[in-house]
């Protein structure tokens, strides 16, 4: 593998419903996300299908601290009173 080559990292997994919202906040926000749907066992990266089970997010390293920002302000608007 070539140096300073980017790799695929896990930033999210979730409920099948979680997972997509996250997915539409990092795309909007132009980073490419990958997903695994861990119940049915996908083992190449798709767009997300409706199922049952966990879903895990994937994107590139380079991407990771905007992505990290992203993920946690969604998870502080989850925890606010409405």
């Amino acid at each position: 593998m070539p140096l300073n080559q980017p790799i695929l990292i896990e930033v999210f997994e979730g409920t099948w419903w979680e997972a997509g919202l996250v997915k539409s906040l990092l795309e909007d926000a132009q980073i490419e996300v990958y997903e695994n749907n861990l119940i049915r066992g996908a083992s190449a990266f798709t767009h997300i299908t409706p199922g049952y089970g966990g879903v895990k997010l994937l994107i590139s390293s380079e991407n990771f601290a905007e992505a990290e920002k992203l993920i946690r302000e969604y998870e502080s608007n989850l925890k606010k009173p409405s």
